[in-house]
This record gives C-alpha cells, sequence and structure tokens, in this order.
C-alpha cells in the first residue's frame, strides 16, 4: 500500500508539474503566433495605410495641378482680352503687347510667323510704343521675334530681312527715352509685366557681335555703364510689381 500510496502521491505531484510545463510551452506558442500575427496584421494595416495615404497625396497633387494650370489660363485669357481691349482703342502699348502675344503663340512655329511679327511691331511704333521699337530693333538685329527668347541671333526673321544697323539705331533710341522695356508675362500670377534693361541688350551686341555687328570694348563698357546705373530703378519696379 505504501508504494501504491507513494506511486500515487508521485503520480499526483509529478502530473501537474508536467502538465504545467506542457500548458506554459502550448502558451509560450500560442502567445508567439498572436504576436506574429498582430504583427503581420499590423504590417498589412500599415502598408494599407501608406498606399492609401499615397493614393490620396497624388490624387491631391494631380487636382492642385490642374487647379493651378486652369487659373494659369484663365489669368492668360483674361490678359489677352485686356491687351486687346487696348489695341482696339489705339493704345500704342496694347498694339505691342498683341504683337509680344502673337510672337509667343508662334515661338515654336517653323518661321514663327516673323512677318506678321514685325508688322505688328511697326505699327506699334508708328503710334509711338518706345517697347515695340526695342522689340522691333532687337529683332532687325538677331531675328528673335521677342525680347526674353533674344539672347541668341537664331530667330525666326531671315537673314536676308534683318538689318542690325537699322535695329542697333532703333535699340539706341529707345535706350535715350527709358532704361528698360516692358515683358507682358500673361500667366505669372502677381507678375504680370517685367522691366528688362535695353542698356544690357545693346552691350550684349558689342560685346559678343550680334547680328555681324563689329565687336567694340569701348561700346560694350560704356553701355554696361548704363546698364548699371538704371538697374536699381529696375529692379526696384519689378519688386513692387512682385516679380522676382
Amino acid at each position: 500500500m505504501a508504494n501504491s500510496i507513494n506511486e500515487d502521491n508521485g503520480m499526483a505531484l509529478a502530473y501537474p508539474n508536467h502538465s504545467k510545463k506542457r500548458s506554459l510551452e502550448s502558451g509560450t506558442r500560442m502567445m508567439s503566433h498572436i504576436r506574429l500575427g498582430g504583427l503581420a496584421l499590423v504590417l498589412l494595416l500599415f502598408t494599407a495605410c501608406n498606399s492609401l495615404v499615397g493614393g490620396v497625396i497624388g490624387t491631391a497633387d494631380r487636382i492642385d495641378d490642374a487647379r493651378e494650370s486652369q487659373r494659369m489660363s484663365s489669368i492668360s485669357e483674361e490678359s489677352q482680352a485686356r491687351y486687346k481691349a487696348m489695341a482696339d482703342r489705339g493704345d500704342p502699348k496694347g498694339l505691342y503687347y498683341m504683337a509680344f502675344v502673337h510672337a509667343a503663340k508662334h515661338m515654336n512655329d517653323r518661321g514663327g510667323d516673323a512677318y506678321t511679327v514685325k508688322k505688328m511691331y511697326e505699327e506699334a511704333v508708328a503710334k509711338g510704343s518706345n517697347d515695340a521699337k526695342v522689340s522691333l530693333g532687337n529683332m532687325l538685329v538677331c531675328g528673335s521675334t521677342g525680347i526674353l527668347w533674344g539672347g541668341v541671333c537664331s530667330g525666326s526673321l531671315p537673314e536676308v530681312d534683318r538689318n542690325p544697323k537699322r535695329g542697333l539705331i532703333l535699340l539706341k533710341e529707345a535706350a535715350e527715352k527709358s532704361c528698360s522695356v516692358t515683358t507682358p508675362l500673361m500667366a505669372y500670377g502677381q507678375c504680370r509685366e517685367r522691366e528688362t534693361s535695353i542698356a544690357r541688350l545693346i552691350k550684349l551686341i558689342y560685346r559678343e557681335g550680334k547680328g555681324g555687328i563689329p565687336k567694340d570694348s569701348e561700346q560694350e563698357a560704356y553701355w554696361r555703364s548704363r546698364e548699371a546705373t538704371c538697374q536699381p530703378k529696375i529692379d526696384e519696379t519689378n519688386r513692387q510689381r512682385g516679380c522676382n
């Protein structure tokens, strides 16, 4: 009986420990599975949230881009309507602006519709536009139909129809009346008109020999000095207009 009791007692003492060990191992495995499953769920949710947020941001960016494009298009249309109204009244500045708009629209065309632009500039000059005189002068020197893209003499007006000497005279005449030429910016928000130094254009002609005009270091230095004198006034005007 003692042995049996001892065996029973032994079994009674050993079994709970064995059961507890198996329970602990099972619990540990279960908690491990739960943790892994939870981690996977967190990763899945994180990935899904990132995708959702990325999609929302991407969509928002596209909406913002579309709105900005629409806003700029609206500004451009309003500007052109204003220029046309000015031109219809015979305003020399309006005639110049319409010539510039036409030049911008045909900038990438083969030939650039240069003859029409030249005729429009000539009409504006005849009405008294000093800005148009600068544009026409630059066109006769370099062939460029506009000011912003007049840095290289590879413009639309064929060389046979250019007259660099006459163009340089027009530029100098314009520089005696004003420090700068106004460039209309049709779709740039607050900055609708930007001033550019006339002296700088003349300086570059003498520095680089644009349009076949002989390089002249003395003339270049003179017009550089004129540019430096005018530049603070030009910068202040552009700043007040919100132009960088």
